[in-house]
C-alpha cells in the first residue's frame, strides 16, 4: 500500500480511486493510510465477493508496485486476470508484470498517461492481446512457464556473491 499511497499523493487521477486491500485493524479512513485529504480515494477491505463485485463495475485498474524484491518479482497473474476481465490496466514500468507483458507483446499504458490508459484505443489493444494469447496457448504451457521460472531463478542464483 505505501507505494500506491505515495504515487497517488504525487499524481492526480481523473476520477475517484477505489482501493481493495487487506486493511489494518485500526483503519478509520484514507488519511490514516497516508492519502492526502485532497485526493478522492475510497478504501475497503478485500474479499473474494467484493473483488468480483468491483471487477464488474471497474472502469480501469491502477497497480503500483514497490521496489522491494518481492514486489519487483510478482508474477503476471493479477495483471492477466484484470486484462482478461476486460479491465484496462496500468502499472509502473519497472514492475516485473509490466516487463513480462511487454515481452509478450502487450505494452501496458503508463500510470502517468490516463488519457491513453482510459482510451478506447487501449481497450481495443487489450482485447487484441487477449485474443492472440488465447490463440497461442503454447506461451502458457507448463514447460513454457517452467522455463520462465527457471530463468528467474538462474538470474537470482547468478547474482549471489
Amino acid at each position: 500500500m505505501p507505494p500506491l499511497v505515495d504515487w497517488v499523493n504525487q499524481h492526480s487521477l481523473p476520477d475517484e480511486l477505489w482501493v481493495l486491500t487487506d486493511l489494518p485493524q485500526a483503519h478509520t479512513g484514507t488519511a490514516d493510510l497516508g492519502f492526502h485529504a485532497s485526493r478522492k480515494v475510497r478504501v475497503e477491505a478485500w474479499s473474494p465477493e467484493r473483488h468480483r463485485e468491483w471487477l464488474a463495475i471497474a472502469r480501469a485498474a491502477l497497480d503500483i508496485k514497490g521496489s522491494d524484491f518481492r514486489a519487483r518479482h510478482k508474477p503476471t497473474t493479477k495483471a492477466h486476470d484484470l486484462i482478461a476481465s476486460g479491465i484496462p490496466l496500468t502499472m509502473n514500468a519497472d514492475s516485473s508484470p509490466t516487463i513480462e507483458l511487454e515481452r509478450r507483446g502487450f505494452p501496458l499504458a503508463r500510470p502517468t498517461d490516463p488519457d491513453y490508459w482510459l482510451s478506447h484505443e487501449y481497450w481495443k489493444k487489450r482485447g487484441q492481446y487477449c485474443l492472440s494469447a488465447a490463440q497461442s496457448k503454447e506461451s502458457f504451457t507448463r514447460s513454457s512457464i517452467g522455463l520462465d521460472l527457471f530463468s528467474v531463478v538462474s538470474v537470482i542464483r547468478s547474482s549471489k556473491p
